[in-house]
């Protein structure tokens, strides 16, 4: 069999969520190839080296057992990392260009994956670091490109991961000036890839994504600013994204979209309830938090078997968070006492 059928024979396996025969056909096509190097094997051994690299990322986002997960992420960045200095030799500088993104681009997935993982404080912000350079080298490289209109998907994914790092950043740090530092910069790529966004087709999806991610990072913003005022400025803002997310998602049916927006706007909501000045102020702001909470509520049943992670991740930053320590018997409060 031919390399490029070994290779063909594993995509279709890799499409199939068969990554243990996927593995076999692609090591079957290196052995083909390995030592040599013209051109075109060079662009084989890329290949072949991509897909590995795919494979082991895909059997990690499977797998429970954190060790394990490690271990496989680990394996996905040998194999980018080899591919990476493959592409680096393809002469057709095009291609070259191509190839080099997608390494940088999982790079950067494996690396932050593996922070989010890690439990070493210091091993994470090195993760984080080079998560952070490589979606950056990414980047640099979608600017060459001479069809710059075909890759907006890929720059709007980057900068929406580069977010993702500097805010998983944020939440590692103790020194507050650095935190609220950290949290701009996830900002700043929230908006660029919210602009990004504008241009795609269909973008309603992604413009929503977006909105969602900036409505997270004021409100996580807010809940560390010093003074009063700044926090219910940034509440308000968070509260505005978040709102235009969900506008975006009811134009599309998106239920899960719209749960996770209704709860995020309660909690904004309860959060400036909380720092009210006057009880009748606090009563309207949760009256207005309990009414989001009430709808995910209602909502919820019908999906709650396709979301399992909706009530973890925000029940536990919820309560980590330390919005709920307050004497008032609120229905935002009941409602996270039910899930």
């Amino acid at each position: 069999m031919s390399v490029q059928k070994f290779i063909d024979e594993s995509r279709s396996f890799f499409k199939g969520e068969q990554f243990d025969k996927a593995e076999q056909r692609l090591k079957q096509a290196w052995q083909e190839i390995i030592g040599e190097a013209t051109q075109v094997q060079i662009q084989e051994q890329n290949d072949v080296r991509y897909w590995l690299g795919c494979c082991s990322f895909e059997k990690a986002q499977r797998t429970e057992k954190n060790e394990k997960v490690i271990q496989l992420l680990k394996e996905a960045i040998k194999y980018f990392q080899q591919q990476l200095s493959l592409a680096k030799k393809l002469c057709d500088t095009q291609t070259n260009i191509k190839e080099q993104n997608y390494a940088y681009n999982w790079l950067g997935l494996c690396y932050l994956e593996r922070a989010i993982r890690e439990k070493i404080v210091d091993t994470t912000d090195t993760l984080l670091h080079q998560a952070i350079r490589n979606f950056h080298h990414q980047l640099d490289l979608l600017n060459k490109l001479e069809k710059k209109e075909n890759c907006v998907k890929e720059k709007n994914n980057a900068q929406i991961f580069l977010g993702h790092c500097y805010s998983e950043q944020a939440k590692r740090t103790l020194i507050s000036d650095r935190r609220i530092r950290l949290i701009k910069k996830s900002l700043l790529c929230y908006f660029l890839a919210k602009q990004a966004a504008t241009t795609l087709q269909p973008h309603i999806l992604e413009q929503a994504k977006a909105h969602s991610w900036i409505g997270g990072a004021y409100l996580e913003w807010a809940l560390h600013a010093k003074n009063v005022e700044s926090a219910e400025g940034l509440l308000s803002k968070a509260i505005e994204h978040h709102k235009q997310e969900l506008q975006l998602l009811d134009r599309q049916n998106g239920i899960i979209g719209q749960i996770y927006a209704q709860y995020h706007i309660g909690c904004c909501y309860f959060e400036q309830a909380r720092r009210a000045k006057d009880d009748t102020q606090a009563d309207d702001l949760f009256q207005k938090s309990a009414k989001f909470f009430e709808n995910v509520r209602d909502q919820i049943e019908n999906v709650r078997d396709q979301i399992p992670a909706l009530i973890d991740w925000p029940k536990k930053n919820f309560l980590e968070s330390s919005w709920i320590r307050i004497s008032s018997a609120t229905l935002g409060y009941q409602w996270l006492e039910q899930i």
